[in-house]
């Protein structure tokens, strides 16, 4: 799908005429974005703070969203995203960018331009939007999440069902300083056909028990499938239960299979959420991760920075802590250990203790989050991360 390149005034003012002249609803949303990470790193000589080690960015975010009548609908983001000078003087690095042709660290791009049509309990979907599956997922941990080239049906008439059908094309990834006007191939093995298939089944049908289950054609890749279960019940405290499988079974008869489970228990008592989860991926030759962008998972011991230790050959055990809200702020604390394997992707039994502490308050109206990060490594070296992130919605 090409898209043409248009400035965001010309976007906003294509909007509104086109609304005007249809009568149609739109609605306009959007956010303002500052993000800052810096990392300490003995054997680059990385203090906190040195621009040598830290990445920033600033972002704005627009979206539109217009009730077409009819069962119609359609939607545009636009993202623009710069830093504000900080390059070269407090970052020497970004955390998105997009193709500029003055070579600034800057630009824009469009994650979302889509057009859906509604009939009875069921909805097509097509264009660049983003998705929520266990293998394809939109992340949330960068300035701007990614996002997909896909088409999705979603049906709901079996009661307590839904049922979705999605044909995923194209991704544009989300790693750090990654160029996010660009998608590419969501599957990595290329080949005649790189889309990935994928049919997803969420049932609530049993009171306090939520079963999702999902299968994927990854066409030259692989296929796979990921079965979710998550059960409420009160002994007294409030439990949830939690499990998940999955399974990568590759199109290669060279390359072994890949299979994952994991558990996990929470409570809440006098306002605290405690939880204790625990992962376990064999040594099969494809990871379990988001094929859209090869960084995060979906695994229940999925913290800030761990996915590179978690996602293949590891045992990993994560205690987490939410604390209720006090004068405005939370606190969440999340301790994982990953016992590492030989096919390790971040080193052959490099194992992994991770700590993550958190920080989310609301300032004048802007969401704030204040995260701090220590990584200890067996066999390399260790480093420390500090992350602020401020957020305003309208």
């Amino acid at each position: 799908m090409n898209f043409t390149k248009l400035s965001l005034a010309t976007i906003m003012a294509m909007s509104f005429t086109a609304a005007a002249m249809a009568d149609v609803d739109v609605q306009f949303g959007g956010q303002a974005v500052l993000y800052y990470q810096t990392l300490q790193k003995d054997s680059k000589d990385w203090d906190f703070f040195d621009k040598a080690g830290s990445r920033g960015n600033v972002g704005l975010q627009i979206r539109s969203k217009a009730d077409l009548g009819n069962g119609f609908s359609a939607g545009v983001t636009a993202n623009v995203i710069g830093t504000a000078g900080l390059e070269g003087n407090l970052v020497n690095g970004v955390m998105q960018t997009a193709s500029d042709t003055n070579g600034d660290l800057g630009g824009y791009w469009i994650p979302e331009a889509y057009v859906a049509k509604t009939v009875g309990n069921t909805t097509l979907k097509i264009g660049r939007q983003y998705l929520n599956t266990p293998f394809a997922f939109s992340e949330g941990w960068n300035v701007f999440k990614n996002s997909f080239e896909a088409a999705v049906l979603i049906n709901q008439d079996i009661p307590d069902t839904t049922a979705v059908l999605a044909m995923v094309n194209k991704s544009n990834g989300n790693g750090l300083g990654a160029t996010m006007d660009t998608f590419g191939a969501v599957n990595p093995a290329g080949g005649m056909d790189n889309a990935v298939y994928a049919l997803g089944l969420l049932n609530k049908s049993i009171p306090n028990l939520n079963a999702n289950l999902w299968a994927y054609n990854l066409t030259s890749l692989a296929t796979a499938i990921w079965a979710e279960l998550g059960y409420k019940v009160d002994v007294g405290v409030p439990l949830t239960l939690a499990a998940h499988y999955a399974n990568v079974n590759p199109s290669d008869d060279a390359l072994e299979d890949t299979t994952m489970y994991g558990v996990k228990v929470g409570t809440k008592v006098n306002g605290f959420k405690l939880s204790v989860s625990y992962d376990d991926v064999d040594d099969g030759d494809i990871p379990i991760h988001n094929v859209g962008t090869g960084v995060k998972t979906k695994l229940f011991a999925q913290q800030i920075l761990n996915q590179g230790a978690i996602k293949k050959d590891a045992k990993t055990t994560q205690v987490k802590v939410v604390t209720p809200e006090f004068y405005g702020a939370k606190l969440i604390a999340a301790y994982a250990m990953t016992d590492a394997g030989d096919k390790n992707p971040m080193g052959a039994n490099n194992d992994l203790d991770e700590l993550d502490v958190i920080v989310k308050t609301k300032v004048l109206g802007t969401n704030i989050l204040l995260a701090y990060v220590n990584q200890s490594y067996d066999k390399t070296e260790d480093q420390d991360l500090l992350r602020v992130v401020a957020r305003y919605k309208f």
